[in-house]
């Protein structure tokens, strides 16, 4: 249980920091913006026994027509 929480937490500010960095650089675009979506925002991954690294790939798509770029990523 301490795992998943750890995970949710992880994901969360990763989430928050790939949204952040999204929302000011699409700040002075009016016309063609882009819109970050992350369709799940918290992975479960079940139980974890030990110690361990779990990896879970989120996947990030543009729903909008300006250029989505993410310059930098860092967990929390």
């Amino acid at each position: 249980m301490k795992s998943f929480l750890k995970m949710s937490v992880f994901s969360a500010a990763v989430f928050m920091v790939l949204a952040f960095f999204t929302d000011a650089f699409c700040a002075g675009k009016s016309a063609e913006q882009a819109v970050f979506f992350v369709k799940e925002k918290v992975a479960n991954v079940g139980e974890v026994y030990g110690e361990g690294e779990i990896t879970y790939d989120f996947i990030v798509e543009n729903h909008g027509n300006g250029e989505l770029y993410i310059n930098r990523v860092k967990a929390g």
